[in-house]
């Protein structure tokens, strides 16, 4: 029986755990104040397009993931061409040497043949 009073004391402390991380994640992503705007707008509006629905939801659940992820994809863009432009200066460094190369080999074979 003792047993089963620590078992149910463990799952009491990683429930509030958890109760307490889920509490913390609403505090630092303001969830509350973002559910506030949302219900008043609604009441506001009375009673909203499914459109309008779908553009409240975006608005107000994820503006700042919204904006972070437009950032990411230019930053990616950027990087993208910015690797494409070295992908094509060393593409071009590779054909010299290569051109380089074979012009030395053809001299030292006609080198070799006039001596």
């Amino acid at each position: 029986m003792n047993s089963k009073l620590k078992n149910k004391t463990q799952i009491d402390k990683k429930s509030m755990s958890r109760q307490e991380e889920f509490k913390k994640y609403v505090e630092d992503q303001q969830l509350i104040e973002q559910f506030s705007d949302l219900f008043v707008t609604l009441y506001d509006k009375k009673m909203p397009q499914k459109q309008d629905a779908d553009r409240l939801v975006k608005d107000f659940f994820c503006p700042k993931q919204i904006a972070q992820m437009r950032d990411s994809i230019e930053n990616y863009k950027k990087e993208n061409e910015q690797l494409k432009k070295q992908i094509n200066d060393m593409k071009q460094k590779i054909k010299l040497v290569k051109d380089n190369s074979t012009k030395r080999k053809v001299q030292q074979s006609q080198n070799y043949y006039q001596n």
